[in-house]
């Protein structure tokens, strides 16, 4: 059936979304998402207000022991108002301080392009776009409803625009790229028309959810741990051991912040008058971002989040997972059955496709005679990288350290993800070799010393218990593996 509207809004979507709650064809859906099940809808409201703002939807469920709430901000094509998830995450708390739901979680709804390429909008810990709700809706009504609010939401939305503060953010970007080196910072590049208040740059570092805001209308740069605000304490103790100074550890929403001052910059204003100012702030960014990895100060704020909201089903692609363990579960299957892998063809042929091994003739040779070699010999990541260079010329750390957890699962492996997940980078292939491998070595005992400080950490015993939940084939596999096979699906 052929539906047509002439324009829809978001208050249709809204509407759609509670009915469709009412007829039970979405709950599972939104559960899945939060490792809920076997949950029935007790409540379902439009609008919900209180002196801490407005919730699109929110839903009330229970399962005869707990009960929770959704609450749901449906975005089209709307600018994801800065602050917007912070907002529901304290009205969220404070159903739980009233004793309303013992849990809540915070979900974003809206296109898949608009989920990917909004800042804030990724701020939100829960998101379904509307291609997914379309896939698990069947009636002709709804299906329309959503194909022309699609089709809306590639105009996109109007800003009104601010001529004066867009030079400004342009003339930013152009200062960051002529300035600084690519990639120092973390910062997408939007030259669209901006708004008067739209003076908050965002900067993204290498946990998924701690960014560094430059409020610069405030004079604060603020390295910003979301949902923790009720746990002031116990962050505050555990960054104040780091050698931070309790001055600067502030509340910002339901956020806790680490905070240095700036100079007040107005965005409005012409931007090479305020260049000292704008740079003295980058360079504070950049001290915040070091600050963050050399403290180790994410895996503090993962622990204090224990119980809290840990574990996010949705930062972890199940599929790819799920994938890599068919084929990880097949190679140790065939080494473990195979005497000698030098003329095991198949061991050779699942290996190389696995860890995309693309080495010539002989190098593969040497590469799998040393593994073969390794297997009754006390070896370790120094041994093996330094005799692949010897033999080879080359320094191979990646798949160095892929032959050793090959023997020994208890090891980790180094690859890309890997170090993005830990925020460390691979030692630059123009720095000679001999400290190449010096400093290799070292990355890679750094990398040991991670996973074996996660592994003991409460974030650490929750990712492996989300992973024996999920993957209950593999709870065999080392635990070192479990939780690389989940940095390895966030990609």
């Amino acid at each position: 059936m052929d539906i047509k509207f002439e324009k829809i809004f978001e208050r249709d979507i809204d509407l759609l979304i509670i009915n469709n709650f009412s007829k039970g064809l979405l709950i599972d859906l939104f559960l899945a998402k939060i490792n809920r099940i076997d949950y029935k809808i007790e409540l379902l409201e439009h609008s919900f207000q209180n002196q801490y703002g407005e919730n699109d939807i929110t839903v009330i469920l229970n399962n005869g022991k707990n009960r929770i709430a959704l609450l749901i901000e449906d975005k089209i094509d709307a600018p994801a108002m800065i602050e917007q998830a912070t907002r529901y995450s304290i009205r969220g708390e404070k159903l739980v301080d009233d004793k309303i739901v013992n849990e809540y979680f915070v979900f974003i709804i809206a296109p898949k392009k608009y989920l990917e390429g909004n800042q804030e909008a990724k701020k939100y810990p829960n998101s379904i776009s509307y291609e997914e709700l379309m896939n698990n809706i069947k009636d002709d009504y709804s299906k329309s409803v959503f194909t022309k609010a699609l089709d809306e939401s590639k105009h996109g939305y109007n800003v009104i625009e601010d001529t004066a503060v867009t030079k400004f953010w342009n003339d930013l970007y152009d200062y960051i790229e002529d300035v600084y080196d690519d990639g120092v910072f973390k910062i997408n590049i939007d030259r669209g028309p901006k708004g008067s208040k739209a003076c908050w740059p965002t900067f993204h570092t290498n946990h998924k959810s701690i960014n560094i805001i430059y409020k610069s209308n405030q004079g604060n740069v603020d390295l910003e741990f979301p949902r923790v605000a009720k746990k002031y304490n116990d962050i505050k103790n555990a960054f104040i051991s780091k050698g931070i100074s309790i001055n600067e550890i502030e509340t910002a929403g339901d956020s806790i912040v680490i905070r240095k001052h700036v100079d007040v910059v107005k965005f409005s204003d012409d931007f090479k008058s305020n260049e000292e100012k704008v740079d003295k702030a980058l360079q504070t960014v950049l001290q915040l971002e070091r600050l963050l990895y050399s403290k180790d100060l994410a895996i503090d704020y993962e622990n204090v989040l224990n119980g809290y909201e840990l574990i996010n089903p949705a930062d972890y692609d199940i599929g790819i997972i799920s994938d890599g363990l068919k084929k990880y579960s097949e190679i140790l299957d065939v080494y473990n059955k195979t005497s000698d892998i030098t003329k095991s063809a198949d061991f050779q042929r699942i290996y190389d496709a696995f860890y995309r091994v693309r080495r010539n003739a002989e190098w593969r040779l040497y590469y799998f005679k040393l593994m073969q070699e390794s297997r009754t010999k006390e070896i370790n990541f120094e041994f093996i990288l330094t005799s692949i260079y010897k033999n080879t010329g080359r320094v191979e750390a990646s798949f160095s350290s892929k032959l050793l957890s090959t023997i020994d699962p208890n090891m980790p492996i180094w690859d890309q993800y890997v170090l993005a997940n830990l925020g460390l980078k691979a030692t630059p292939q123009y720095m000679n070799n001999k400290l190449r491998l010096k400093k290799s070595i070292e990355l890679y005992n750094s990398i040991c010393k991670w996973y074996t400080d996660r592994i003991n950490s409460n974030i650490g015993k929750a990712e492996i218990a989300f992973f024996d939940k999920t993957f209950t084939k593999y709870t065999w596999i080392s635990n070192v593996k479990k939780i690389d096979f989940l940095l390895w699906s966030k990609r």
